[in-house]
């Protein structure tokens, strides 16, 4: 089987590579497996009041440059500047990968999440809704939504889906 879910079996238990006869899609390739699933509006909020709760303080500030970094009393800072580290740190190796997801409304029957290989289509359900994916450009510092990105996607996921047998 091509792609990086060959060696799933090395990490997650319970892999069942499926035959095109015992699957619904139109792939030659299928395979199930149970993993964690995170959703970040829950996980984040929660990690936050458990930082809080732990006498924790967030302080947001903005530095211009890495001298008024400097200037901080702080003993230990946590870097979470992402891309800002480009300018504040001057660190040109950062380079921005523009995502872009379509968001269909929640469906409590979904329940499973679907990754393409090969063609970076994929599906997570969550309780505020179905995220479709994907799209990457790299080196893309907006961040205006693109509508023929969301298009494309939107084709893509339809044709991938358009083949199920009806329920």
């Amino acid at each position: 089987m091509p792609g990086y879910f060959y060696e799933l079996g090395d990490v997650y238990r319970e892999v069942k590579n499926l035959t095109p006869d015992g699957q619904p899609f139109n792939e030659k390739y299928c395979m199930t497996y149970t993993t964690l699933f995170i959703e970040p509006q829950f996980y984040l909020n929660s990690l936050t009041r458990d930082f809080r709760s732990a006498v924790g303080k967030i302080i947001v500030r903005e530095f211009e440059n890495m001298d008024e970094l400097l200037l901080l009393e702080e003993p230990l800072i946590m870097n979470c500047t992402g891309l800002g580290s480009y300018h504040l740190f001057n660190d040109h190796e950062m380079t921005p990968v523009k995502g872009q997801l379509v968001v269909l409304l929640p469906q409590p029957e979904v329940d499973y999440i679907t990754l393409v290989d090969g063609k970076g289509l994929y599906t997570m359900p969550r309780t505020d809704g179905i995220i479709l994916g994907g799209s990457w450009q790299k080196g893309d510092w907006t961040l205006t939504p693109d509508p023929e990105v969301s298009q494309r996607i939107f084709r893509a996921q339809s044709r991938f889906w358009s083949g199920l047998p009806a329920v």
